[in-house]
């Protein structure tokens, strides 16, 4: 396995050997790119996939789509046990969501604003009626 934080400890003595020294540049920056570039090769080298995640053998693509053959007329494809918990929680979640959402109180400042200016008028009524 290749170790990632060496590449780039590699990468920055290169960088340094061709920024700061030119003599050392001929000497050193071939033996380092020949390094890099070995180094980068064993990274792809390593990212090729041979295994599925759960089977160790990788099964061969049949050209449909999650490797399930389609039905036959009047065939009905069977729920695995996690589709019916799913379905269910997930439109109980919608449902609480747009009851909760129809349902909210209206706290904007317009609002506020409405039954604050409502209840100044009716104390200036109430004080113009009292005297």
């Amino acid at each position: 396995m290749i170790n990632v934080s060496t590449l780039i400890k590699d990468l920055i003595i290169l960088s340094y050997v061709i920024i700061f020294s030119q003599n050392l540049e001929k000497m050193a920056s071939r033996a380092l790119i020949q390094r890099v570039k070995k180094q980068l090769v064993d990274l792809n080298k390593v990212s090729v996939r041979h295994e599925g995640i759960f089977t160790k053998y990788r099964e061969p693509p049949n050209g449909f789509l999650f490797n399930r053959k389609p039905l036959k007329p009047g065939e009905k494809r069977e729920w695995e046990p996690w589709q019916k918990i799913w379905y269910v929680g997930w439109s109980t979640s919608a449902l609480i969501l747009a009851v909760g959402t129809y349902y909210r109180p209206d706290e904007s400042i317009l609002v506020w604003g409405r039954r604050e200016a409502f209840k100044r008028i009716a104390e200036i009524e109430g004080t113009e009626d009292s005297e």
